[in-house]
């Protein structure tokens, strides 16, 4: 049994609610809890939401400048896969000059089963967009910098969106074999 909250849960109903949980949140289009708007949930999605989603997503990250705009986006499989969520490289036009990456990666929820059992017992979804959000600027490392992220706590489904490599007083990322 594992203590939660004061409360006695065991593993299998944790691991039950999450099943649960995938089978009926997971498809489910619910804004995300930071913008509480719609947001992306594959990479098809990236470019079929459209460019003004995408400047309203970066502008108000603050990683675009106001007076900027993305003209286009496209996308791309990532050869490298992701170890537990979904992942593809965008690139964008911008309309003015702006400092604001023109190719990052872009990460999903995992589309396997079992591995959104796994993210959502453990909130590693969560922790993630967490992590990126107030504790990775903190380190001395090559860190990818979240450009933008989001997240629903009820269908567990995170977005983030990472800049690739550049000095690390920038924007950072680990994938640099672009």
């Amino acid at each position: 049994m594992l203590k939660v909250c004061g409360s006695r849960i065991s593993f299998f109903n944790m691991a039950l609610q999450a099943v649960c949980g995938v089978l009926c949140c997971s498809g489910c289009k619910y804004n995300g809890n930071i913008m509480h708007d719609k947001y992306p949930r594959n990479p098809s999605e990236v470019t079929t939401i459209g460019v003004s989603w995408l400047t309203k997503a970066l502008q108000n990250s603050g990683v675009l400048e106001k007076n900027a705009k993305v003209t286009s986006v496209t996308t791309e499989d990532n050869p490298d896969g992701g170890l537990l969520g979904e992942m593809c490289r965008c690139f964008v036009e911008f309309d003015g000059s702006t400092q604001c990456p023109n190719k990052f990666m872009v990460k999903f929820a995992p589309k396997d089963f079992m591995s959104q059992v796994t993210c959502r017992i453990f909130k590693l979804g969560w922790h993630e967009f967490m992590w990126y959000k107030n504790i990775a600027d903190d380190y001395p490392l090559r860190i990818p910098k979240m450009l933008y992220g989001d997240f629903n706590h009820r269908s567990t489904q995170v977005r983030l969106y990472y800049a690739y490599a550049l000095p690390h007083a920038s924007c950072t990322h680990f994938f640099n074999n672009f």
